[in-house]
């Protein structure tokens, strides 16, 4: 593992005791896959977009918008059945991406902003060859698969490969990775944005820090991102487990 994370091993154990009732886990699978398409997929279009939600904009767009992030999950999942990790090539992201925002034609060719004060996105030179910097670094031994599904989440994030999109198609992979592993999506309630994005700007930052100053050390600051998105999961668990009881 990249980090001292004890919920790891509080989950490990929880899923453990889910799976051990068979009948049950049967049907919270069916349960957490049909939560990702419905109630995840409203949860991360709105996670981007949060305000003016009564406005008659919004819903205009929210009814193109949310179809689309079902419809890349349900597409994530016949193109790739299992092992995601070890399948996803960078014409694979391209085109989740593409599902995402019809407009991710191809990766971006201009610089962005995200407006964050510690963090500022590559040079769309760089994208080709940090996608598949990443691809290559996220079939490390070295990383649990909830780990990979934090570092996913990040690194997609941080590259920006795409105009817009980027943390939807980033949270696509991550509950991809996590549902292959019989865990349920790492939901982030809409009225915990500022905190999820102060996390992620701090994992963008120190992993790029660590890359700029060649200081591994500086990997470790991703930590506080990992164990949120890790706690996310946990509480569903919790919630599951109680159910059973």
């Amino acid at each position: 593992m990249m980090f001292d994370n004890p919920l790891i091993k509080e989950i490990e154990g929880k899923k453990e005791y889910i799976m051990n009732n068979f009948d049950y886990y049967s049907k919270v699978r069916k349960r957490i896959e049909k939560k990702v398409k419905s109630r995840e997929c409203i949860n991360s279009y709105i996670l981007e977009h949060p305000h003016n939600l009564s406005t008659k904009e919004w819903t205009e767009h929210a009814r193109e918008g949310i179809p689309r992030l079902c419809e890349a999950w349900e597409s994530i999942n016949h193109e790739y059945p299992s092992d995601i990790i070890s399948k996803l090539t960078p014409l694979g992201i391209l085109n989740i991406g593409s599902l995402v925002d019809p407009y991710n034609d191809s990766f971006r060719h201009v610089r962005v902003s995200l407006g964050l004060k510690n963090y500022t996105p590559p040079s769309p030179l760089k994208v080709d060859y940090l996608i598949n910097n990443f691809l290559d670094e996220i079939k490390s031994d070295k990383m649990h698969y909830i780990e990979k599904a934090a570092f996913a989440h990040t690194r997609i994030a941080a590259i920006q490969p795409f105009l817009d999109g980027n943390k939807r198609t980033a949270r696509l992979i991550q509950n991809k990775i996590l549902y292959e592993n019989c865990l349920p999506p790492a939901t982030i309630p809409v009225d915990e944005r500022s905190q999820y994005l102060d996390y992620l700007e701090q994992s963008m930052a120190a992993y790029n820090d660590a890359e700029a100053t060649n200081t591994p050390s500086e990997i470790k600051k991703m930590g506080p991102f990992f164990y949120y998105i890790s706690k996310k999961v946990n509480n569903v668990l919790d919630n599951i487990i109680n159910e059973i009881k």
